[in-house]
């Protein structure tokens, strides 16, 4: 508790100090995501417009968690500060997954400045989703095995930072890849077989297909269980593999190398 406590007050007195730089990231997200929104819409079916808006609303999370774990982990090495915090009584996994928890927080309120004005804007029928009780818990499920997966990738990207610095460059490029290549901007249908499989690798893939099914009245029950699996597959790996990457860094004493 004492390590979240301590990164939600360090993250407000970011928000305060630097408020305008966060309210021009918002405008400059809200201005992407209408432009990919409206482009994608605009010479589709209607029936896809749903899936679209929710894919979009949950890249959010990933443009967050993707690149933020490895630029916070750099930025920690680039000021010779990892070392302070390694040398604290709470673990290096503990304190970042704290600022994984201070991030998803961030990311919800980017949602809904973000998300309500594109919903009034362009009112998709995301009810869709909710129509049943059957819908509106795959709907749920899938959506937080999204996250998670989201998480655990921008986690064992960090981790692979630790020990191979230039992995954290790719980060931005990562998260473009899952905006464009998991069936929410092009549709899994339209693309061939080599990029499907690589679209079913992506966090996002999987569970796009499964809520894609749902608006056009599929079930997609093997999408479902495989979005969960890796959902808890990703995030375990993650979580083993930074570990690993800290006893690593301690044991070469690579601390502060950028």
């Amino acid at each position: 508790m004492y390590v979240l406590k301590a990164e939600i007050l360090k993250f407000w007195y970011d928000l305060k100090r630097y408020k305008f730089n966060y309210l021009i990231g918002l405008l400059a997200t809200f201005i992407f995501l209408t432009g990919i929104y409206r482009g994608v819409t605009s010479s589709s079916e209607e029936s896809g417009n749903a899936t679209t808006f929710i894919g979009l609303i949950l890249w959010i999370f990933a443009a967050r968690c993707i690149s933020d774990a490895s630029d916070n982990l750099f930025e920690e090495r680039y000021y010779g500060t990892i070392e302070q915090i390694s040398v604290t009584r709470f673990s290096l996994p503990n304190i970042f997954m704290a600022r994984f928890f201070v991030d998803l927080l961030f990311a919800v309120i980017r949602i809904f400045f973000i998300g309500l004005p594109m919903f009034i804007l362009f009112s998709p029928k995301i009810g869709i989703f909710f129509t049943t009780l059957e819908n509106s818990i795959i709907t749920t499920i899938v959506i937080i095995s999204i996250i998670i997966t989201l998480y655990g990738f921008g986690l064992l990207l960090a981790a692979l930072g630790f020990m191979f610095l230039r992995i954290g460059s790719f980060s931005s490029v990562f998260q473009y890849l899952i905006l464009f290549f998991s069936g929410i901007v092009i549709p899994y249908e339209s693309m061939p077989q080599p990029l499907r499989a690589f679209s079913n690798l992506l966090p996002m893939g999987l569970g796009i297909r499964v809520l894609s099914g749902i608006e056009k009245n599929m079930l997609l029950f093997k999408e479902i269980l495989l979005t969960i699996l890796y959902s808890i597959l990703i995030f375990t790996v993650a979580v083993i593999t930074f570990k690993k990457s800290v006893r690593h860094v301690k044991q070469t004493g690579k601390y502060s190398a950028y």
